[in-house]
């Protein structure tokens, strides 16, 4: 099966909270599973990689470290 990965960057006036669960909601709107695990096939997901001058070690981890691992979170940033 296809998997295609985007990066975008935006504006929001949302907290880091807001927009995580937005994202989230919008990924249930398109069938992800409430339990899915770690790397189970999904219809669509939604990742903050970045978000703003935010560095943080708990969840969500900012910067994600997926940025410095895979290109192809890299490349598009």
């Amino acid at each position: 099966q296809n998997f295609y990965n985007f990066v975008i960057a935006m504006r929001t006036k949302l907290s880091l909270e807001e927009l995580s669960h937005h994202l989230r909601e919008i990924e249930y709107k398109w069938g992800r599973e409430e339990n899915a695990q770690k790397y189970q096939d999904r219809t669509l997901d939604l990742d903050i990689v970045l978000f703003g001058e935010c560095i943080s070690a708990q969840k969500p981890e900012l910067p994600r470290s997926d940025i410095y691992k895979y290109p192809f979170v890299t490349k598009p940033l």
